[in-house]
Formats: structure tokens, C-alpha cells, sequence
């Protein structure tokens, strides 16, 4: 076989839809988030112990999304409107959530297998 062609493995599934995650390289890990319109996904933010989620990174393959972002320690917040194309920094401490607008692909960027290990413990749900 001239590539190697594998199938990324089902993290989760449930009624926002699916995540499967691979592995491009021994180091690093990507996220794919397949989302129905109107779900919501997010509702936390990252303590800082993970260097892979300070920032955050992830990338708007297709489709609209509106962003709610908000500094833990100054309550400053924010909505955003994001498309297809458009890369997302989001730092530490800084609660965010992503509402599908219409139908999503999102990729997010973990560059460790230990970071995706402790993806857990550094994560505050609200």
C-alpha cells in the first residue's frame, strides 16, 4: 500500500452529534466535531495545565457558528459570529461555547497524547 488510509475512532456520540479523534503524528491529536444546527457545545473552560489548551485551538471546516467567550476573571464577554474557514485562539481561563448555526465540522488541535490524557482534570464544565 503506497498511503496509509485508517479510519478516525468514535470518542462520542450523542444528540449533538458525533467526535472522533486521530492521531497525525506520535505528538499530536485531532478532534473532529460533527454538529447538528441548534446544538451547543463548549460550556467550559481550561485551567491553563495543558499546554495544547493555552490557547485553545480549533478551525471552522464548514458550516456557521456564534461563539460566547468570557474572561473568567474579569466577567469580560463576547459573541462572536464564525464560518466556515476561520481559525479560533481562545486562552486559558476564558469560558467558551459554540452554538451550530447550521450543520458543523469543527477540527480542534491537541498536540500531546499526555495533554489529551489530562483533557479531564484541566476542563471546568458550567
Amino acid at each position: 500500500m503506497l498511503a496509509n488510509v485508517e479510519k478516525a475512532s468514535l470518542l462520542k456520540n450523542d444528540e449533538r452529534g458525533s467526535t472522533h479523534v486521530f492521531s497525525a503524528r506520535e505528538s499530536g491529536y485531532f478532534i473532529v466535531l460533527n454538529r447538528k444546527k441548534g446544538t451547543v457545545s463548549g460550556n467550559h473552560y481550561h485551567k491553563g495545565a495543558m499546554k495544547s489548551k493555552s490557547p485553545e485551538i480549533f478551525y471552522l471546516v464548514s458550516g456557521r457558528a456564534e461563539l460566547t467567550i468570557r474572561d473568567m476573571k474579569t466577567k469580560e464577554e463576547e459573541v462572536i459570529d464564525i464560518e466556515e474557514g476561520m481559525k479560533v485562539e481562545i486562552p486559558a481561563n476564558v469560558y467558551h461555547a459554540v452554538k451550530a448555526r447550521t450543520d458543523i465540522i469543527l477540527m480542534e488541535f491537541i498536540t500531546s497524547k499526555e495533554d489529551f490524557q489530562k483533557y479531564e482534570s484541566d476542563t471546568v464544565k458550567l
